[in-house]
């Protein structure tokens, strides 16, 4: 009757072992995801905004207000001469030529861009 016993002692060192690598493993699983998956892109790796993709398209974006096409026909009003994606609330800046906005993701937006979102940044 010692067989039981010694099996009884090998199921414990196997159980404890397998709880102790079971437990590593989902340790380590946060980080093993990081290892197989494509590196997030750079912001400044994102391509420009294109005026005929739908999101910019919908918000009537403009690439370059300062000469509005008949796209974004809305920017020719008086009371918008001053509006540019670089002084919205909703534009970060990435360099001097470009930046992103949070409305037009995975894109980055003219700095002198525009659109019908646009929102005074405070302090300008």
């Amino acid at each position: 009757m010692t067989t039981p016993t010694y099996l009884g002692d090998t199921m414990q060192i196997n159980r404890r072992s397998f709880l102790k690598l079971t437990g590593i493993s989902l340790a380590a699983l946060p980080f093993a995801s990081s290892l197989f998956s494509p590196p997030p892109a750079r912001a400044a790796d994102l391509p420009m905004a294109k005026e005929t993709d739908p999101m910019p398209k919908s918000l009537k974006y403009c690439s370059n207000a300062k000469k509005p096409t008949a796209h974004c026909a809305d920017r020719k009003k008086k009371e918008k001469a001053d509006q540019f994606c670089h002084n919205c609330q909703l534009f970060t800046k990435l360099d001097d030529k470009k930046g992103k906005c949070m409305l037009i993701t995975g894109a980055a937006v003219a700095y002198d861009g525009w659109c019908n979102s646009w929102v005074k940044k405070p302090g300008t």
